[in-house]
């Protein structure tokens, strides 16, 4: 489902041009970060390797929501942030 949606979004994203590119990052980041920590806790839960890229992803995606909504204003985006921090505490204290 998530290669289906990224696929999506950029198929709409090059045929009409509605998004942008931070909006598309945005999407991604979020995807990217759920799924690894998906991964990461229910998988592998003693995987180090994956763990950091846990962590990357979260805050990666910290970053772009907060950018998202101080920069350009996108009330969305709040809701990233404080997605993004409950996956750093689920990600450190679990």
């Amino acid at each position: 489902m998530a290669i289906l949606y990224i696929t999506l979004i950029g198929i709409l994203q090059i045929k009409n041009k509605f998004l942008d590119n931070i909006v598309i990052y945005y999407k991604i980041a979020t995807l990217i970060s759920y799924i690894l920590t998906l991964a990461s806790l229910m998988l592998y839960p003693t995987n180090i390797t994956l763990m950091m890229f846990k962590l990357a992803s979260i805050f990666i995606y910290l970053y772009i929501s907060c950018k998202n909504a101080i920069t350009y204003k996108i009330e969305e985006c709040v809701v990233g942030i404080i997605s993004s921090i409950l996956l750093l505490a689920l990600s450190i204290c679990y």
